[in-house]
């Protein structure tokens, strides 16, 4: 069975010094009625190196769920 409503989207910045931040970004549109839709969503953020300016490391900055019903 195909995931029809299923979106993805993957970002990926590249700075100075050969810093690198991918993003991934994810949804799935689930078909309650005809009218009612509920849209699970699931957002992440990465670094690649650590920088020490800013105070961050490599790996998982942050993450974000969601859920959104439209009618």
């Amino acid at each position: 069975m195909p995931l029809y409503g299923l979106e993805l989207e993957a970002t990926a910045y590249l700075g100075e010094r050969q810093q690198t931040a991918p993003r991934l970004e994810s949804s799935y549109a689930i078909l309650l009625s005809n009218r009612w839709i509920l849209e699970p969503s699931l957002e992440a953020n990465f670094y690649g190196r650590n920088d020490a300016s800013r105070e961050q490391g490599c790996g998982l900055a942050d993450s974000e769920i969601g859920v959104r019903l439209r009618f």
